[in-house]
């Protein structure tokens, strides 16, 4: 569920009623139904946990962190209960899905372009060229990998025939 409101928002939910949120524009949430009450807290059953405290939600780059401090009900009490969803499989198959893109317009320009316009082999001025010639649009998401690293060339020669992430 965490991971679903990830791929539809690129961020993670900082507390289980961004779980419960109606769809809006973009994503396809709520990711958690119904409703019920806590019959200890008469909280949200689902804002605590079995022994009646909130969950903590603390995010840390592409990784969140779900706690609960357990039956003793304190933070680093020994039985804490800790779930950690990572987001590197989202992150890398939406770069896999903008190296296939940004490759294929490589291909495509340098078919055309090669012998008297090379594309140079650093990627800030490549991808500028490939724009300015219509093979990439303007704006989009191809400048960078899902973790807002630039592309390099894949060798980082020029002409620039390939690039890669440094994240893959």
């Amino acid at each position: 569920m965490s991971l679903d409101h990830y791929a539809d928002t690129g961020m993670f939910p900082s507390d289980p009623d961004d779980l419960m949120a109606s769809a809006t524009a973009g994503w396809a949430g709520p990711y958690l139904f119904g409703t019920f009450d806590d019959r200890w807290s008469g909280q949200g059953g689902y804002t605590v946990d079995g022994f009646g405290s909130d969950y903590v939600f603390t995010a840390n780059g592409v990784q969140l962190t779900i706690t609960s401090w357990g039956p003793d009900r304190a933070n680093g009490g020994g039985d804490d209960i800790a779930l950690t969803v990572d987001a590197t499989p989202i992150l890398r198959e939406r770069t896999l899905d903008r190296l296939r893109v940004v490759n294929a317009a490589i291909v495509q320009y340098n078919a055309v372009n090669l012998a008297t316009n090379p594309l140079p082999g650093n990627w800030a001025s490549a991808y500028s060229q490939l724009v300015s010639s219509g093979y990439l649009p303007l704006g989009g998401p191809e400048r960078d990998d899902a973790w807002g690293a630039a592309f390099v060339g894949d060798p980082a020669v020029q002409p620039l025939s390939r690039v890669t992430s440094t994240n893959l």
